[in-house]
């Protein structure tokens, strides 16, 4: 789908690093495990912290701007890692003054990541998108 092809090429860039390269893959395989699909059905679960700038973006989907200065970048983190905690199962929600949720090693047989198990144009290619303005 050109969606997959436009956030694939914005996502590659290999000044973010190894480690950078080795997320941009797992998202890849992660989206063909859903045979690529265009469905935008498959969202994230709604949440009121998903910075404001990510919201804005998913108006436009322009792959090739990103929406950030320097100047707001510390802000957009904290926004972000807020976010991401807000959308984790409840097992996995971020302990207090935390931000980040806990670690997949904690999970039980009896967990399980259905909610963000989301592919898509609307799923968690928006996460990864933000990861890399943060980068």
């Amino acid at each position: 789908p050109s969606w997959l092809t436009y956030a694939g090429d914005y996502l590659s860039d290999e000044g973010l690093g190894n480690e950078w390269t080795d997320c941009v893959k797992a998202w890849l395989a992660f989206e063909a495990s859903f045979g690529y699909t265009e469905a935008s059905a498959s969202r994230l679960p709604e949440s009121k912290s998903r910075p404001a700038i990510i919201s804005r973006w998913l108006q436009s989907r322009k792959y090739g701007q990103t929406p950030l200065t320097f100047d707001d970048a510390a802000t957009f983190a904290q926004e972000w890692t807020t976010w991401w905690g807000a959308l984790q199962p409840e097992w996995r929600k971020p302990p207090h003054n935390c931000n980040l949720p806990k670690l997949m090693s904690t999970m039980s047989p009896d967990d399980d990541i259905h909610v963000l198990r989301k592919g898509g144009p609307s799923g968690l290619v928006t996460v990864v998108i933000g990861l890399k303005w943060w980068g």
